[in-house]
């Protein structure tokens, strides 16, 4: 299945340099930033470009965020902006919890993904790009970066999983893929470990979203062990992260026409959503699928007045949004000219929104069809704060994956 990984690998490393961006040393700044639940969490970014795709890294059970200073050179060097963090519980983030780590109270690895969420939080807050996100885990890190993806549907782009496993310390892995969002994974262990991932990859093969299962020959290289031990892997995992995230890929649920989750309360909660915001307010792209319509919608937080852009391949889509018009029914423009197309309006509390049904034959026919949103203020005094894309510079490449039917349908 994977004949032709190590030329992939070649071809993509050659746009991997070490060390430095353009010859300039790429500045490493300390972070900290507050989790749901109160915990301090520490980090180190590094920012290539605040439009640039972010690798966020988690370390394995009682280690920290230098575990990954020689991947971070690669990543910088091809342009990627890296957030490596100390998960609660190890290096100074706060308070100390190492005694519960040491005693492997799984409450504390079952909560953790909330500082992966606080991360993104973190990114977003200072004006980097957080629909094009990646997550590289090493060993119990695997986990929770599985738990985080599936939480933070649209935000994550790509997974690297060095050693991951079922269940680490209470993280019930294949448990969080029954509900994966259909982002590839990239999986690196070694042979003699083999056992202990191979039931994560079978679970993620299983709905096509399996990129590699990368088995290395030396041991003792357990997850982050790997570096500096296995020839060229942080150049690979590098080529894996800046093939997925530049341009970033979009994953587009695909339902059967009777699969009945698409006809019950909550179904929203299983379409893919790409968030960005603006102040207090925030700006979503929604799409799914359901046999041979796809569906996009834009969701606004609060309020808006303005023009919705959608952009597909070469065609472009335009509606006129006002949060606070009762209109159900909002007429499209396609091209520049009227159409016949409409976007169906809608509102729950704080949220509106409008959703445009589309064939998928006529408006998608081609994989990687480029897709973005632009959401344009009519206020002349609110142009510049309120004009927003989605993803914040050029356009998500389309792909869809069947959702396998629920209950027999």
């Amino acid at each position: 299945m994977f004949t032709n990984l190590k030329i992939f690998f070649l071809i993509l490393a050659a746009v991997v340099q070490c060390g430095k961006l353009n010859g300039q040393e790429i500045e490493k700044t300390q972070v900290n930033f507050d989790t749901a639940d109160g915990i301090t969490i520490s980090g180190d970014l590094f920012i290539c470009s605040k439009d640039a795709p972010t690798v966020v890294c988690l370390h394995m059970y009682r280690s920290n965020r230098d575990a990954w200073e020689p991947l971070t050179q690669k990543l910088t060097a091809a342009e990627i902006n890296v957030l490596n963090i100390d998960m609660r519980g190890h290096g100074d983030s706060a308070p100390d919890l190492t005694d519960r780590v040491e005693s492997r109270d799984e409450t504390i690895f079952r909560d953790m993904w909330q500082d992966v969420d606080a991360a993104i939080d973190f990114l977003e807050g200072e004006g980097l790009d957080a629909t094009r996100i990646g997550l590289c885990g090493a060993s119990v890190g695997c986990s929770i970066a599985i738990e985080t993806a599936v939480r933070r549907k649209g935000s994550i782009r790509a997974v690297c999983l060095l050693t991951p496993g079922s269940n680490y310390l209470g993280v019930d892995s294949i448990a969080a893929i029954e509900k994966w969002p259909g982002v590839d994974v990239h999986i690196v262990c070694s042979r003699e470990e083999q056992d202990v991932s191979q039931a994560v990859a079978d679970e993620l093969e299983k709905i096509n979203c399996l990129s590699a299962l990368q088995l290395v020959e030396e041991e003792g290289t357990h997850g982050t062990r790997a570096f500096g031990k296995v020839a060229d892997i942080e150049e690979q995992i590098c080529s894996y992260f800046v093939s997925k995230l530049n341009p970033a890929v979009l994953k587009i649920p695909a339902f059967s026409e009777n699969d009945e989750r698409t006809s019950r309360g909550g179904f929203f909660f299983d379409t893919t959503r790409v968030q960005r915001k603006a102040g207090d307010d925030k700006f979503v792209l929604m799409t799914f699928g359901v046999g041979e319509t796809v569906t996009i919608g834009a969701l606004v937080y609060q309020e808006f007045d303005g023009k919705v852009t959608c952009n597909i391949g070469e065609r472009e889509i335009t509606v006129d949004f006002d949060t606070s018009s009762e209109e159900r029914m909002l007429p499209a423009m396609i091209d520049g000219l009227e159409s016949e197309l409409e976007g169906a309006a809608g509102r729950v509390n704080q949220i509106v929104w409008f959703t445009l049904e589309l064939e998928r034959e006529d408006w998608f026919p081609d994989a990687d069809t480029p897709v973005s949103l632009t959401f344009e203020s009519s206020k002349a005094e609110q142009a510049a704060a309120w004009k927003l894309a989605i993803p914040s510079n050029g356009s998500f490449n389309a792909d869809f994956f069947d959702v396998p039917a629920q209950n027999g349908n």
